[in-house]
């Protein structure tokens, strides 16, 4: 997934896994329709026949998407809302908060990365133009 390392969105994968709200696309669409911060994306989640590609499928459809107001990131938006549907005496809530953080650091250091990359070709090509080689 284009930002996640695989060692973090394999454990973003297990901790979804583990989420009733993932158990039906039904029980998945409710929790866009009843958290504001995602209701940008209620109408337009990716339904499947599974849990496990019901997974799959929401994060490859949030992990590039962004509130238009905020910035924030919709995959983030949705683990700090599981968390907070969950009771904190349950350890999925921190863990959940916890994966939120990760990821939301994981896809801030891709785009800069990849930001840097873009610049650094740029500088090139400039430097190419002046100077005529390199």
């Amino acid at each position: 997934m284009a930002g996640i390392p695989s060692q973090l969105l394999n454990r973003l994968r297990q901790a979804l896994l583990q989420c009733e709200q993932f158990a039906s696309d039904r029980n998945l669409r409710s929790v866009f329709f009843n958290n504001e911060p995602l209701r940008p994306w209620r109408s337009n989640l990716p339904q499947a026949d599974s849990l496990t590609s019901r997974v799959d499928n929401v994060i490859g459809f949030l992990v590039d998407k962004r509130r238009s107001d905020t910035q924030e990131n919709a995959l983030v938006l949705l683990l700090r809302s599981l968390s907070n549907l969950i009771d904190e005496e349950d350890e999925r809530h921190q863990q959940l908060a916890n994966l939120a953080s990760e990821v939301e650091i994981a896809l801030i250091s891709s785009t800069t990365t990849t930001s840097l990359s873009k610049f650094f070709c740029c500088l090139v090509a400039i430097a190419r133009m002046k100077l005529g080689r390199l």
